[in-house]
This record gives structure tokens, sequence and C-alpha cells, in this order.
């Protein structure tokens, strides 16, 4: 599975079929990543004739989904999440007219007084980001869309 959690038993066969490979006098250390939960607050604004349901659904498939922008599959070890990246991938995903990040920081982190979004999380050498924006789980990442026009940006949305 896409979320599945690193086990010992997982690690220990890793490291035994890389043991033939390793060079002599160095060890194989094998470990799970360090996820990086992410709490992400997109205003999205969609295209006249376009469906509000469906632009939200739209987008939170494309940010969560499988092969979606914060799928673990898409990231190595220590690259940061630019939001750049995050704001053009959205921008793609059909209905969307324009799209903004109002937040976008670590969930262990305090909340961010300034005003705007960093341009990047930068994630050390054993990081991954997660966001699963899923209700049973919310503490592995929370992705909140707002439409423009629709709602207060500070207020509802889900």
């Amino acid at each position: 599975p896409r979320h599945a959690e690193t086990t010992p038993e997982l690690c220990e066969r890793v490291a035994r079929e890389l043991a033939p490979a390793r060079v002599a006098g160095r060890d194989v250390v094998v470990r799970g990543p360090r996820w990086v939960t992410l709490f992400v607050h997109l205003l999205v604004r969609p295209r006249p004739g376009f469906a509000l349901a469906a632009v939200r659904t739209a987008v939170r498939a494309a940010v969560v989904g499988p092969e979606g922008f914060f799928d673990p599959c898409r990231w190595r070890f220590g690259a940061s999440v630019w939001s750049s990246a995050l704001i053009t991938w959205v921008r793609g995903v059909p209905g969307v007219a324009e799209a903004d990040l109002l937040r976008f920081e670590r969930m262990a982190a305090p909340p961010r007084v300034d005003a705007q979004p960093p341009p990047a999380l930068v994630l050390a050498r054993d990081e991954l980001p997660r966001l699963l924006d899923d209700p049973r789980r919310w503490h592995q990442g929370r992705l909140r869309i707002s439409i423009a026009g629709l709602e207060d940006a500070r207020g509802a949305g889900s």
C-alpha cells in the first residue's frame, strides 16, 4: 500500500537483500522515513461552467489521491516541497481557473504569523512529506480547499 508504515521486518528483509552489494567495512542500515505531516489550505477559483463540487473533488484527488501531488511514490527522501510546484499542479486540474496557497506548513510547527506561505518546505535527508487528508487520521496531514467567491477563505471550507 502507498501509505503503509515501514515495519522492522521489512527493514530487515531489505537489509538482507542489500548485504551482498555492501562495501567491505561498511554497515547497511535500513530504516523507514520520518514522515512530515503537512497542512495545506488552497484557495481555488473554478472556471465558469464547472460544477463547484466536481472541481473541489478533482482538486482533492489531484493533491492527495493515488498519483496525486502528495503520493509518496512521487517523492525522494529529503526533497523540498515547493509551493510553486503544488500551485502549478493544482492549476492543471480541469475546471480550475486559478489557485493560491493560503497555508502551507508542517503540522507539528506553530502556525505562521506572516501573511505569505513559505516558498518551500525544506525536508531533512530522511524525511518524506505526508498529506493523507483522512478524517480518521487527521494527524497524518490535512488539506483544506476553499472556493473563491463562495466562502470566506479564512472561514468555511473543506
